[in-house]
């Protein structure tokens, strides 16, 4: 499925998934207060916390403030009803707006990528190949003499474009 943020900028889809699949998780009954005045100390309040509001078919199905860190969880609250949610974090929802981007540069996976040729300035070309997921040199006469290439090591560049992120 896919996430934008408002801008309309794809979202990282596997972040969304961990924030949308935590909400219906949230279950507690240990009440921490009902009192209004401790909002601010809890972070439950619109100066210090992350308001969440999730909508399913146009309806909106929950709406609540996240704290500061409590045992094992975080401050909850629904109205004035302050409650400790277990497994429940501001991490998962206070972000900033940039923070929910896909950042991933390039849409593949290292056992898709055959083949990556390498220029560096003022060096001569190499192509690295993938065959039969081991990677290697395609021509060994670039090296050195009485150099032999690292199968690991011709893995590296492949590895490193497929997992390529942006700041």
């Amino acid at each position: 499925e896919l996430w934008r943020v408002a801008s309309g900028k794809e979202a990282d889809a596997s972040m969304v998934k961990r924030m949308v699949e935590s909400i219906p998780k949230i279950d507690t009954t240990d009440v921490a207060t009902r009192s209004a005045e401790k909002h601010a100390e809890l972070e439950v309040d619109a100066e210090k916390g992350a308001h969440v509001k999730a909508y399913a078919s146009g309806q909106k199905v929950a709406d609540f403030w996240v704290g500061k860190a409590a045992a094992g969880g975080s401050y909850v609250r629904t109205d004035d009803a302050v409650y400790i949610a277990k497994q429940v974090y501001a991490s998962t929802f206070s972000r900033e707006a940039s923070a929910w981007l896909q950042r991933k540069l390039f849409d593949a996976k290292i056992a898709d990528v055959t083949k990556v040729t390498v220029q560096r300035a003022g060096a001569a070309p190499y192509t690295l190949i993938n065959t039969d997921n081991t990677w290697d040199l395609e021509d060994a006469s670039v090296l050195p003499k009485g150099f032999c290439s690292d199968k690991h090591q011709a893995r590296s560049p492949a590895s490193a474009l497929v997992t390529a992120r942006g700041k």
